[in-house]
Parts: C-alpha cells; structure tokens; sequence
C-alpha cells in the first residue's frame, strides 16, 4: 500500500518514483501473454509490487486478499468479466475510490459508456500504448494518494473533535454534584445538553452555597468552533475558584465581566443567567447577562417570564448588573434554556416564543407534582419532534423542580 505522507515540496520525479516503489498494482487479464507484456511495461518503468489475476473471480479474491492501489482490468474474461468485477467490488465500501483502469479492444461507444457506469476508473484502447498506460497509472496513482492522505486528515480531525467535545462535557456537573444538589436543598433537576456538529460555547452548573441556597447557571459564548470551546474552558476556570461573591448574583457577575473583559478578544462574549435558590426563604435571586428569557412556573401555575435585561459579559467593562428576585416555592419550577430553542424554526417555519414555551410547560403540568421527570421527558420529546432536525447550535435545557 502507498505510505500516506505529505506531498508537499517534492518535485514530480521524486514522487512518481515513491509511488513506484510503494504502490501495489494488480493486473487482470485471461491472457498470459497480455499479463506478461503488461508486466513488463511496469516494471520497465519503476513498478516493483505486482500481483496477478488469471480472471474476474480470481480478482475478486485477489483484491480483498492484498488490497492493491490500483487495478488494470480486461474486459472479456471466463467466470467473471471485467464488468462484474466492477459491479461487485464497488459494493464493497472499502474498495468505492480503488483506481480501476480498463484495458480493452471495445470500439463500440454504448460498450465504452457502460464500462464506466459499472464503476471503472478509467479507459485504455488495446493495442496498448506503453506511455500511455504508465502516464495515466501514474496520474490515478497520485490522485489516490491525496484523497487518502486527506481522509486520513479528515478522519484524524473528526476524532480530535470528537475527544474536544468529550472535553466540553466533562465541564457540565458531575453525578456527584448533582446528587448532593437535589439531596440537600430537596431539588429534582432533569438536563439535557446536546452539542452541535462542531464545537460550541454552552455550558450549565449548579453550586452548593451554604446549607440554605445553591447557585444554577446556564451560559453561551458568542460564535462556534475552537474559539468558543476554550472560552467556556477559561470561564469555567474562572468560576471554580472560591469566592464569596458567589451568594450575591449581581456582584458576581460584576466579577465575571471584569475577568472576561481582559481574557476575550475583542467582539467574543457571553451570555449568561446566574441565579441563586433560596430553599429556606423560598427565593430565587438572578442576574441576566443578555442570556434568553427562563422561566419559573408556580404551583398554583401563575408564572413569570425573567426578562434578559443585564449586557452580555465582556461586552463593556464596569457595567453593573441589577440583582431580581422572584417567590420560589415548594412545587415551583424553575426552566432554563439556550438561544437554540427559540432561534430554530419548526418544521412548519415557525419561531418558538417564551410564551409558547409556558403554554407547552402548562399542558404537561397536571401530574408533575408526581412525575416531574415526566413533565420533562414530555417536554423534550416535543422539541424533537417539532425541531430537532433544524437545530444547528448547541442545545441546553436545564429543569428544576422544588419537591
């Protein structure tokens, strides 16, 4: 097999004689005296690996035996001929880009036509033309060689984004934490957090303050890809040193803007809600940072719908964060959520609104003081049925009940 390796910076007579001395050629013909003259033309020229097929079954076997970077095929051969070989050999996915190139007397243009249509690669008249054939093995030679070497890359960034994406999950609560959160303060908390095709910038959490109170957040950098990723590593860097602040939303955040305003370039930035559960005083405290509009659904299934109203961190320094704070009481709600929920249109084209969002919480309130996972579930179940397919940013949906 050709070594995959870059091509870069090395001159055509260099890289053609790598691929003589690499490639692995397969001949195919029922004709000794084809296959001999054929040899020798390869060899001649600088070809050193070659294996031999007496027909299209032997090929066949053959191909998946060695796996050959390039076939030279005859057409009219006994068992198999060389159209089913190409018909059954590319059913294989391993074999879809092998390099078939057909050798063949075939003057006739529907005959011509068809041998690409089973999947050939390319097209030789005998007699053969020894120039000829060395020229266009050589050009699907190294056309081979760079579609390897880029799906190599391509298969070496899927996995590293892969691993990135593991990373930026590990920044979301552990079990642990999230077990001692609904054990202490008498909390139920359902999430779901699904990213998105390439990196991004959400990330949630919850924090034990003292034995009364927690702190929820739910956070979403401006933009896609490496440069989000490591804002949400710096910003939760940030936010798991300890700091008295953390009690006090609005002058929290006052902290965090001033952290982030001298770590992100210019015209990066964060949203963010940051809230703090009261279970003795039966409170909830919040800043917004431009996050979306959460909402807190009361037992007696009035509602409020917290309004955005902060600036999004890292936008300006020394902007002040007014502090709000709303009743949360034992059977309320708390339902927090990323711009993806409400930016993905429906199947139908339709925008889903914070009003939509509690008539859907509303319906599916009549049993959550029994089954508020339930009342989740049903709720993320509309969602994919009414928008998954269109979402294309990371999606977070954060549920937490006062049992």
């Amino acid at each position: 097999m050709i070594v995959n390796s870059s091509i870069r910076n090395i001159d055509k007579d260099e890289l053609y004689a790598t691929i003589k001395r690499d490639s692995k050629v397969l001949l195919v013909d029922d004709m000794e005296f084809n296959i001999l003259a054929l040899e020798n033309i390869l060899k001649t020229s600088g070809f050193l690996d070659i294996e031999k097929a007496k027909d299209g079954k032997e090929a066949l076997e053959k191909t998946k035996e060695i796996n050959p970077d390039l076939v030279i095929l005859d057409i009219v051969m006994p068992e198999i001929d060389g159209y089913g070989y190409c018909e059954q050999i590319r059913k294989e996915e391993e074999f879809a880009n092998l390099p078939i190139l057909v050798q063949s007397g075939v003057s006739d243009a529907d005959e011509k036509r068809r041998i690409f249509e089973v999947g050939a690669t390319d097209y030789v008249s005998k007699p053969i033309d020894p120039e000829e054939l060395i020229a266009r093995t050589l050009s699907h030679l190294e056309k081979n060689r760079l579609f390897n070497d880029l799906e190599l890359s391509r298969k070496r960034m899927s996995a590293e984004l892969e691993q990135a994406k593991a990373m930026q999950n590990m920044l979301m609560p552990s079990d642990d934490i999230i077990s001692q959160v609904q054990a202490s303060y008498n909390i139920e908390m359902y999430s779901l957090f699904e990213t998105s095709s390439e990196l991004g910038g959400d990330f949630w959490g919850v924090e034990p303050i003292d034995e009364q109170s927690f702190a929820v957040y739910c956070t979403d950098f401006s933009g896609h890809g490496v440069a989000s990723a490591l804002n949400t590593f710096r910003l939760h860097t940030i936010m798991q040193e300890d700091n008295d602040l953390k009690s006090q939303p609005d002058k929290y955040l006052d902290y965090l803007n001033e952290k982030l305003y001298h770590l992100l370039p210019t015209e990066q930035f964060a949203t963010m809600f940051y809230g703090v559960i009261d279970v003795k005083e039966d409170k909830l405290r919040y800043v917004t940072a431009g996050s979306t509009k959460p909402i807190v659904m009361h037992k007696d299934n009035g509602y409020a719908i917290i309004p955005g109203d902060g600036f999004p961190l890292s936008i300006q320094k020394g902007i002040p964060y007014d502090l709000h704070e709303v009743d949360f009481y034992k059977n309320d709600l708390l339902l927090l959520y990323s711009d993806a929920l409400i930016e993905t249109p429906s199947y139908q084209g339709d925008l889903l609104t914070e009003k939509d969002l509690v008539k859907m919480v509303k319906k599916m309130q009549v049993h959550r003081n029994l089954y508020p996972e339930n009342l989740f579930n049903t709720l993320v179940q509309t969602v994919k049925d009414n928008f998954w397919d269109n979402i294309t940013d990371d999606l977070t949906i954060n549920l937490y009940f006062r049992t």
